[in-house]
């Protein structure tokens, strides 16, 4: 049981109960918030190797360009043979152009293969090897030039690489993974967590773990352009009260991603903590219109929280859960 957060059956004034109506909202994360999580794909195997074979002629170029760099090459070679090469696996997963459905990219199918082929440790890792490669070109009309599967070169911008939707399918299984899978899929992040976007992503994964987030938390100032992106995921990574002080409510995430799932899972790691950061963030950031009114319900019922009266006729917990209830209504 997580610090600030009642157990069953033991009311407690000070404990924080996410609404019902959040937790569908909410990333699931083991001791937390766990939403109904659909079982890997079993067709995923195959859905990737339809994709690959369709986009066979590109691939085949971008292994073969001058500039690819010759580690990630056979790698991409060996996972595409069949070998349990996650960063193979990742390196292929850059060069396969997304799947769009209902206007945004799809590519849970790729983390789905990876679970159903070759078990949650292998899909940790490679999840982690996808932010550190990328298949670049430039596209010039219907011309493409200068290919290069390559590591990832920061952009200006500070935009990452894989698709956000794969790292968020992952947590999904993991978070809902048998024990024993599960801790050999943390121990396999454990040995990726070389440089400060590796362990964001680790712990954007596996929250919880101890001294994970305390990592991040140090890496911070030195984000750089990246900055953006890797708030996004520390802040749904962090699961308790005191971290929130350790990060600047200013600080700006990527355009939307102040989502009403990123409101609920920070609410869900770190209860009322939560809304001094929301309330500064939330109100600069960019594309955020859509979850302000979520956010100004937040910080109306904290308000109550702070100074509402003992005892109540419904109280403890269950007073914070029916409060919370009714404002996200």
């Amino acid at each position: 049981m997580r610090k600030g957060y009642a157990a069953a059956g033991e009311p407690d004034e000070d404990a924080f109960a996410l609404p019902e109506a959040w937790r569908v909202a909410a990333l699931p994360r083991r001791g937390g918030a766990v939403r109904p999580v659909p079982p890997p794909d079993p067709t995923a195997p195959e859905q990737e190797r339809e994709r690959i074979e369709a986009d066979r002629d590109w691939v085949r170029e971008l292994l073969a360009a001058a500039d690819s760099d010759p580690t990630l090459v056979h790698a991409a070679r060996a996972y595409l043979a069949g070998e349990p090469d996650p960063v193979g696996a990742a390196a292929v997963a850059s060069m396969l152009p997304p799947l769009w459905r209902a206007g945004r990219s799809v590519d849970t199918p790729l983390v789905d293969a990876w679970v159903t082929k070759h078990g949650p440790a292998f899909a940790a890792r490679a999840a982690v090897e996808a932010y550190a490669v990328e298949a670049h070109y430039l596209q010039s009309g219907g011309r493409r030039s200068q290919l290069a599967l390559r590591p990832v070169v920061p952009a200006p911008n500070g935009s990452l690489a894989p698709d956000y939707g794969r790292t968020e399918r992952l947590r999904e299984l993991l978070a809902t993974a048998e024990e024993s899978a599960y801790q050999q899929a943390v121990a396999a992040l454990d040995r990726c967590r070389t440089t400060p976007l590796r362990r964001v992503v680790a712990a954007f994964l596996a929250p919880g773990t101890p001294g994970w987030v305390a990592d991040c938390l140090a890496d911070v100032p030195g984000y750089g352009v990246e900055g953006p992106e890797l708030l996004r995921l520390l802040l749904q990574a962090l699961d308790h009260p005191s971290q929130v002080a350790g990060l600047d409510p200013s600080a700006r995430l990527p355009w939307g991603a102040w989502t009403e799932s990123l409101v609920a899972t920070l609410a869900d790691g770190v209860g009322v903590a939560c809304v001094p950061l929301l309330r500064g963030a939330v109100e600069q950031a960019y594309g955020a219109d859509g979850v302000r009114e979520v956010t100004a319900s937040t910080v109306r019922c904290t308000a109550w929280y702070r100074r509402r009266p003992r005892p109540t006729a419904c109280s403890g917990s269950r007073a914070v859960r029916c409060r919370w209830a009714a404002c996200s209504a």
